[in-house]
C-alpha cells in the first residue's frame, strides 16, 4: 500500500512540474529561444488536448507547414489563394 502511495505522489509531482504555456511564452519573448514553447505545443498535440478558443478568427483556416524539424502554423483567409 505504501508503494502505491509513493507511486501516486510521484505521478502527481510529475504532472504538476509542467510549466504553463504563458510562462514559457513570456520567457521566450525575453530570451528569443522559442524551443520550449514549440515543445510544449507539440506535446499538447500528441496528447490531443482540446483548445478552448479557436486559434484563428472566424472564417480563417489554420494551416501548418513543416520546415525541417520545426513546424510553423498560421491563419489563412479563404480569400488567399496559393498560386
Amino acid at each position: 500500500m505504501k508503494i502505491l502511495i509513493v507511486v501516486a505522489l510521484c505521478l502527481l509531482a510529475g504532472c504538476a512540474a509542467r510549466t504553463p504555456l504563458a510562462e514559457l511564452e513570456e520567457e521566450a519573448l525575453m530570451t528569443g529561444d522559442w524551443s520550449a514553447v514549440e515543445k510544449h505545443k507539440k506535446m499538447d498535440r500528441r496528447m490531443n488536448r482540446v483548445q478552448l478558443e479557436p486559434p484563428c478568427p472566424h472564417g480563417h483556416t489554420l494551416t501548418c507547414h513543416t520546415k525541417g524539424v520545426r513546424e510553423e502554423c498560421g491563419c489563412v483567409s479563404p480569400l488567399d489563394r496559393t498560386r
